[in-house]
């Protein structure tokens, strides 16, 4: 059993490499096995346990689903393979994975110094609420003086924390009781109507599904299928159940006469503009490269929009941390020189 894991962004890169060397003509085993050179022992491990499944009838998504992929990678090699077009869609699940992998590393970058600035504060505050204004109010008690006004109310605050880090934890405790016991058993539908109620989250939720749908209806289009048939293969996937669920209901009522921009039109759950880039990709006969211009955009806006909210974060984060800090030196430093002044 391997010990050490795979890391998401070599496998990001393992996709693009086998993606191009398909391209340029190697077999599918033959391309693995020429990616097992220089690697770790580990990932050499898992490139010829994922050979010995394709030379045993598995197909790729498959192969990669026990080395622990992604389910929209996967989906992504799914629809490629039905496609017949497997090295494009390595290639750009790949670059898809990889930009992922760059995004959380900058999120989890742009995050971590506020941390540790909250994590520092948190423990000046509680050696000062310990040892140091314990000192004070002793000293102010003798002297028979009120301390500053800015030292009572950090003590005001510290007084108040108790309740707000119990309310966190109660809400945290609630939230996640509600996740597990009640939320994943709803249905993906109805998962995704709560999700829509949710201020923030909507708009996201709405973005990534109408790029999901629309950047894969597109790769099966562009094939030269029937609509109808590529949404026979969204049915016939497993890793995303919703996917698999709205291909079936959408399937239904095209065979009902509907069109599909009329479809589209009906569910709130996807871009407003979505059903008129179907409609105008019909008229024109170019539906499968209208989606996937109309994708690429998405994907772009939804990459812009996590960025903008990151960076808005942060400022935040430093502001609240730092009025926190200008606080607390000020309620020291205050009733210092209020006994240096009385002394004098």
């Amino acid at each position: 059993m391997r010990k050490k894991k795979w890391k998401d962004k070599d496998k990001a890169e393992f996709l693009k490499r086998l993606g191009t060397l398909l391209a340029q003509g190697y077999p599918l085993a033959e391309g693995i096995e020429l990616l097992t050179v220089y690697k770790p022992q580990h990932v050499k491990d898992a490139l010829r346990s994922i050979v010995l499944k394709l030379r045993s009838g598995t197909t790729l998504h498959q192969a990669l689903e026990a080395e622990k992929f992604p389910q929209d990678v996967l989906l992504y090699l799914y629809f490629a393979e039905q496609n017949g077009d497997t090295s494009t869609g390595l290639v750009e699940s790949g670059e898809l994975f990889s930009k992922r992998v760059d995004m959380i590393k900058k999120i989890t970058g742009l995050l971590r110094y506020p941390v540790i600035l909250l994590w520092v504060v948190s423990m000046l505050t509680l050696v000062m609420v310990n040892y140091l204004f314990p000192h004070f109010q002793n000293i102010f008690s003798v002297m028979a003086m009120e301390p500053p006004l800015i030292t009572k109310l950090f003590l005001s605050f510290i007084d108040f924390v108790p309740f707000i880090f119990w309310g966190g934890s109660a809400f945290v405790t609630l939230f996640l009781c509600y996740y597990f016991f009640i939320f994943r058993k709803y249905s993906p539908h109805e998962k995704v109507r709560i999700l829509q109620k949710i201020p923030g989250v909507s708009t996201f939720t709405e973005s990534l599904i109408t790029y999901y749908f629309s950047s894969q209806l597109s790769s099966l289009l562009k094939g030269g299928i029937s609509i109808l048939h590529a949404l026979s293969i969204f049915e016939g996937q497993n890793y995303i159940r919703f996917f698999k669920d709205e291909a079936k209901s959408v399937k239904e009522q095209l065979q009902e006469g509907y069109s599909l921009d009329g479809v589209i039109a009906q569910r709130s759950y996807y871009q407003a503009d979505m059903s008129l880039i179907i409609k105008q990709g019909q008229s024109r006969g170019r539906l499968a490269s209208e989606l996937r211009h109309y994708s690429d955009m998405l994907f772009s806006s939804i990459e812009e929009n996590v960025k903008k909210t990151v960076m808005t974060i942060q400022p935040i984060c430093f502001l609240l941390i730092g009025s926190v800090v200008l606080l607390m030196f000020l309620s020291i430093l205050l009733p210092i020189f209020g006994l240096i002044n009385t002394m004098g």
